[in-house]
């Protein structure tokens, strides 16, 4: 593996850039960051300022650079706890990729992921508020925080439908919210709330990675 890349260590690797940056915030939780790890998850960094998922080849090029804001919202976490651990970072590593992720937000305070995730949900939007909050973006935290509102199950909205017993739950996109009032969340659906609704409680309560406990 390159010099710094956390990687599985089975047959089969899943690593990327989101799990590089649990790596850096990690290692700095326990006192002793390694600077190779977070000099190559700053290698994941694209020209504008977001980050890639997928860590293929040794740094951010062309083909491989599509933007990910899921990426992007942890790999801003962990460079900021990278930078109070003393790694040196390039200047203006950290406010390219703050401005990058501020601007991927749509006027409706949304975010959308990549590939498959590709469109408004409230997973992406969560991470992002979570990010955001960490450099003072107060205002695009409350803007995500009304967006994700209006997909959490309330008695209001549920009552008489046959969501009525998953209220608050929150829906991964809107197109999920309108069908659990029409049938209902089921066991073909029910993973999906179970993925959606911890990640988007972050856009209501955004207490980042850096100090984010147990307690």
């Amino acid at each position: 593996a390159p010099s710094g890349r956390v990687q599985d260590s089975g047959d089969t690797d899943f690593s990327n850039t989101i799990s590089q940056s649990f790596s850096v915030l990690a290692f700095a939780r326990s006192g002793e960051l390694p600077e190779t790890v977070a000099r190559f998850l700053l290698r994941q960094q694209c020209n504008r300022g977001f980050f890639r998922l997928q860590m293929a080849g040794s740094q951010c090029t062309r083909g491989a650079g599509q933007a990910d804001v899921d990426a992007t919202a942890f790999a801003l976490q962990a460079l900021v706890i990278a930078r109070r651990e003393d790694v040196e970072l390039p200047a203006g590593t950290v406010t390219a990729t703050e401005r990058w992720l501020a601007g991927a937000q749509r006027d409706n305070g949304s975010f959308s992921g990549a590939g498959p995730t590709e469109g408004s949900n409230s997973n992406s939007t969560g991470v992002a508020a979570q990010a955001l909050e960490l450099v003072g973006r107060d205002a695009a935290v409350r803007k995500a925080a009304g967006w994700v509102e209006d997909l959490q199950l309330t008695r209001a909205d549920a009552a008489g439908t046959p969501a009525r017993p998953d209220v608050g739950a929150i829906a991964y996109d809107p197109a999920h919210f309108d069908l659990a009032l029409q049938d209902g969340i089921d066991e073909t659906t029910r993973d999906t709330w179970r993925r959606s609704t911890p990640q988007a409680m972050l856009a209501f309560v955004p207490t980042p990675l850096t100090t984010l406990s147990a307690s």
